[in-house]
């Protein structure tokens, strides 16, 4: 069962984000890498990244805004991903690879039982 304090984080987290979805990430305790919710204790250690993003479907001919993507890297290297992949609590899943310089990002999101879309996004 899950506390109150990271369920609180998490629907923080979600208010925040908005719906590109952004929903909760899954922490994943085995990787070399962990992304936060904003809210919590550990994203205050690491560097916040924040990207005002667009979505693109069908042909990603014309892209249009979504809400803006704010996360916390505290892997304990001081070295930025290179990519993130997470899974929200309705199993809609997510894949982005940053430049190198972490100025932008794209890749895609992708609802249950629908298509991807494509997402990118350029650091604020």
């Amino acid at each position: 069962m899950k506390s109150k304090r990271m369920m609180r984080a998490r629907r923080d987290f979600l208010m925040r984000t908005g719906t590109a979805g952004m929903a909760t990430l899954l922490l994943s305790r085995g990787g070399t890498a962990f992304a936060h919710p904003m809210g919590d204790k550990a994203a205050k250690n690491g560097t916040t990244y924040t990207y005002a993003t667009q979505n693109s479907w069908g042909a990603i001919t014309s892209w249009h805004t979504a809400a803006d993507l704010s996360f916390s890297v505290d892997a304990g290297t001081g070295s930025p991903p290179a990519n993130i992949s997470w899974r929200d609590q309705q199993g809609n899943s997510f894949a982005i690879s940053f430049a190198s310089d972490m100025s932008s990002f794209f890749g895609y999101f992708q609802r249950v039982n629908e298509g991807p879309i494509a997402y990118r996004g350029t650091r604020k």
